[in-house]
């Protein structure tokens, strides 16, 4: 066991590192402002017109019959509404009929090759189809971008859980920002239990990555201007786009809006299971070193402290309850314990400042357009 005058020394220390993250993170939490200084000239931003900001949701319209809903002026000239499909026919001609009734009679059809005739009724419909090149959710988007001619392009998945009156505040709230998500905030008891928790997790680690305030990044229903998807180039595959495109406009300073939306019980059978959520997660692992690649290494480094606080409470246990002294483990777990504080100081500063970028980011767009 290491001697008590090395302990005395190291005591101090620890207490000191301790003491500066309980002050780093009640500076990150509390303070409404962030303040920069450098020499002599000074930068405010106040924490409350940061791009987070546009991340507050606006109130959408309760599903309505058509004959009192207000159909929105020439929409199929701002919008085209893209379907990826994949063996959807028992929803599919519900959803563009839907559409059609509300006003929406510009539908872009993008099937994965299909055997139950779901391309085939969709063309009966009235709908435009093309075959998507390659295979997933996200090759399905590649595609549909090169065939979209109006300024925005609305995404929604074919299974008829997405209600269509509530395109026209989502396109009435895009002219103002990059992209608007259409949160699941009612019906989320159609939302099966697990998934409910796998998007709870998810939303709250890419909140966490990029200072954002989404309630549903995961949501299968967005809006975005077309030629912001047009220069994304997708890095993921499959079900985790809603993430890519998202991380895409708010790592650029973006602005993203939510709308409340309701979430129906689907038609025909899930194609999102279980397994693809922790998928989503692994790929806003993975998003997270494209974007910030110094806080994933620190916050990755940080987990030491894990086994080294495990180590010290093994050894602390073996020395009071039994008298044993374990000398290299005792300095084994110190220094475990001193790197993996350092680390998470480090993760958070690169986390703070890579923030600051964004809304510093945000603060001169917003500038440049006034």
């Amino acid at each position: 066991m290491v001697d008590p005058p090395t302990y005395s020394a190291i005591t101090p220390a620890i207490s000191v590192m301790v003491a500066i993250i309980l002050a780093l993170l009640k500076h990150l939490l509390l303070e409404p402002n962030i303040l920069c200084k450098c020499s002599a000239w000074t930068i405010a931003i106040n924490s409350k017109i940061t791009k987070t900001e546009v991340n507050k949701s606006v109130q959408a319209p309760e599903p309505r019959t058509v004959g009192g809903y207000q159909k929105p002026l020439h929409p199929n000239e701002e919008l085209t509404v893209v379907i990826p499909t994949l063996n959807e026919a028992d929803a599919i001609g519900k959803v563009i009929d839907e559409l059609e009734e509300y006003g929406y009679s510009n539908i872009l059809v993008v099937d994965g090759h299909s055997d139950d005739g779901t391309a085939e009724i969709a063309r009966e419909k009235g709908a435009h189809v093309i075959l998507q090149e390659g295979t997933g959710k996200a090759d399905a988007i590649r595609t549909a971008a090169r065939y979209v001619k109006t300024p925005y392009v609305l995404v929604m998945d074919g299974d008829y859980t997405y209600d269509p009156a509530y395109i026209k505040a989502m396109l009435e709230v895009i002219k103002d920002v990059d992209e608007v998500i259409g949160a699941r905030v009612y019906g989320r008891e159609n939302i099966p239990l697990l998934n409910r928790l796998g998007n709870w997790i998810i939303t709250k680690a890419f909140n966490l990555l990029f200072g954002t305030k989404l309630r549903d990044v995961c949501s299968g229903m967005w809006m975005t201007r077309t030629e912001v998807l047009r220069e994304m180039l997708p890095e993921t595959r499959g079900f985790s786009i809603e993430v890519e495109v998202a991380a895409n406009i708010a790592s650029s300073a973006g602005l993203i809006k939510e709308v409340p939306i309701r979430y129906r019980r689907r038609i025909g059978r899930p194609k999102l299971k279980r397994i693809h959520g922790f998928g989503i997660l692994k790929d806003v692992l993975k998003l997270s070193w494209v974007y910030n690649p110094v806080f994933f290494i620190f916050a990755i480094s940080s987990l030491i402290l894990l086994p080294s606080l495990s180590v010290l409470a093994w050894v602390a246990l073996e020395l009071f309850l039994f008298g044993v002294k374990h000398h290299v483990w005792a300095i084994i777990g110190i220094v475990g314990t001193g790197v993996g504080i350092i680390a998470m100081l480090l993760s958070i500063m690169a986390l703070y400042i890579k923030r600051l970028e964004y809304r510093i980011m945000s603060k001169l767009k917003r500038l440049a357009r006034e």
